[in-house]
């Protein structure tokens, strides 16, 4: 797979990902929130966050009731919040590297070929 052919595939190839991280990143988040020790068990309540594209990194409904004795031991939805917008932002930077990458690499085979060569002027 060489040419024009390989180019495009590989231009589709970067596109599907970084739709596929955008559709992923526009869906809410679910924190499994540690709530103490029952019967030497530790317990946890599912709590859903808002998206990594949104601001508000606070779960998306009121926290659920727990009952006698647990109580959640973390802000909800913080670390879940956090780590989605890191691996959200290092997706888009290796899309972007890659992709100028791949354009300077095209541009370099492209002038190679025709034998254009830019001569700085003094």
């Amino acid at each position: 797979m060489t040419g024009k052919r390989g180019a495009i595939v590989a231009l589709l190839v970067l596109g599907a990902w970084y739709v596929s991280v955008i559709l992923w990143a526009m869906n809410p988040q679910v924190d499994h929130v540690p709530t103490g020790v029952v019967d030497g068990k530790q317990t946890t309540q599912a709590v859903t966050c808002e998206s990594p594209l949104s601001s508000d990194a606070g779960p998306s409904n009121p926290l659920p009731e727990l009952a006698d004795g647990r109580a959640y031991e973390r802000p909800a939805c913080q670390t879940v919040h956090d780590n989605a917008q890191r691996l959200l932002f290092l997706d888009t930077a290796v899309i972007a590297i890659g992709g100028g990458c791949f354009v300077i690499w095209r541009l370099r085979k492209t002038r190679r070929a025709t034998g254009s060569v830019s001569v700085p002027s003094s």
